[in-house]
């Protein structure tokens, strides 16, 4: 059996991913670049398709609801996802930082499964 890493955004968790090397765990940064953009990209067709079921936790659902989609491709659909506040649009103290999380893990996910859903095109 094959373990998957833990992934980590590098930004905000080197230490923890440096000492959970230490105890065995494998981790491997997901950056903010191009693998958020992408990720973001998948959750929100899969969230549009209806392909995604969320676990019923308020703080989810809270998170999920506020963020919102920015385009951000120039030659194809490309999106990242963001705080209301950042698109321009009304001020909001609502953190999304659960829905970049589930994009992240939705990634990973999607990639790993050889068959089934992974095949969706999406």
């Amino acid at each position: 059996l094959i373990n998957p890493p833990l992934w980590y955004d590098p930004y905000q968790l080197v230490k923890m991913a440096q000492d959970l090397r230490k105890l065995g765990i494998p981790c491997a940064e997901f950056k903010q670049g191009t693998d958020r953009i992408k990720a973001d990209t998948t959750l929100y067709k899969l969230h549009i398709s209806g392909s995604i079921i969320n676990w019923n936790h308020p703080g989810i659902r809270q998170h999920v609801l506020a963020a919102s989609a920015e385009l951000v491709g120039k030659d194809e659909e490309e999106y990242r996802i963001v705080k209301p506040s950042e698109s321009g649009l009304e001020e909001s103290y609502t953190k999304v930082d659960a829905c970049v999380a589930q994009s992240m893990a939705a990634d990973k996910a999607y990639l790993a499964k050889s068959g089934g859903w992974a095949q969706s095109g999406l």
